[in-house]
């Protein structure tokens, strides 16, 4: 189903947009909130805290995770390397080929040109996600499993920011695409 993003009030067409992906974010949020609950609940602090030491990045040693939880936070990283592998092979959209990046320069030259701002502030925040983690894990598993738990409930305060992001996102990519720069007042 293709929304067009072109026609209409900004408002609405965002509001509109943006509510299915505030729907699919809060499932996706309860699903990672009641993963954290059960996985807490049946097999421990330590195995929340494995679980959370692998949330930002599957290089366990550099994020210096704790002996005490390695093994663990090793399986459940080994596991979704596995489900990635699978789909892979499944699935032959996640497949690339190198036909698919054929007359690719100038395209990728425009979005790179368009897309620098936001991917710098991406990467910035993934840094920073990454030394925190990091600085977590060297506390102990104890601490991880806390930060863990906490990070699921802040997820639910940027939920909507991130909702509207995706949707201003498809807005201005569709409206760019369509040659409709004016600015609207």
């Amino acid at each position: 189903m293709t929304k067009d993003l072109t026609r209409g009030s900004p408002f609405k067409v965002l509001l509109q947009f943006s509510l299915p992906v505030i729907g699919g974010n809060l499932f996706q949020l309860f699903y990672t909130l009641a993963d954290t609950v059960i996985v807490g609940r049946t097999l421990g602090t330590e195995a929340l805290a494995a679980v959370g030491s692998t949330t930002i990045i599957i290089i366990l040693c550099w994020m210096q995770t704790p002996e005490d939880i390695y093994a663990q936070a090793y399986d459940y990283m080994f596991v979704v390397l596995l489900c990635t592998v699978v789909g892979v092979r499944n699935f032959d959209v996640l497949r690339t080929r190198l036909e698919d990046f054929s007359e690719w320069k100038k395209t990728a030259v425009n979005h790179l040109k368009i897309g620098f701002p936001m991917e710098f502030q991406m990467s910035v925040m993934c840094i920073g996600q990454l030394a925190m983690q990091a600085a977590v894990n060297a506390i102990g598993s104890a601490a991880i499993a806390g930060y863990t738990a906490a990070t699921k409930v802040d997820q639910l305060s940027v939920l909507m920011n991130n909702a509207f992001g995706i949707a201003l996102s498809s807005y201005v990519a569709q409206n760019y695409g369509a040659g409709k720069y004016q600015r609207i007042r």
